[in-house]
């Protein structure tokens, strides 16, 4: 109950889920003018001990999830912007 018009489950993990999301951007509403990523994950037992101790695939699941998945937003997004817009993503600490 957020009073939303719109609200979408997206797995950023997933390019078909991705995809799915901005059709139904587009369809609702045709181009956009801002976009904000606002999405990081790392499996909190990995966030625990030291740094050297992380594991290959919890980093890059994190870097997808965290990191690469703006990229894989903006080119979707990128496409609903014919005059521009603006892409803001945050960082968590």
């Amino acid at each position: 109950s957020v009073g939303a018009s719109l609200l979408l489950s997206c797995d950023v993990e997933q390019v078909g889920s991705l995809d799915a999301a901005f059709v139904a951007i587009a369809e609702k509403w045709g181009s956009l003018d801002f976009v904000v990523h606002a999405i990081a994950f790392s499996d909190k037992s990995e966030l625990r001990g030291r740094y050297a101790d992380t594991t290959r695939e919890n980093f890059v699941r994190t870097m997808i999830i965290s990191c690469f998945s703006f990229t894989e937003v903006a080119k979707r997004a990128a496409a609903l912007m014919p005059a521009g817009g603006a892409m803001l993503t945050l960082t968590y600490n």
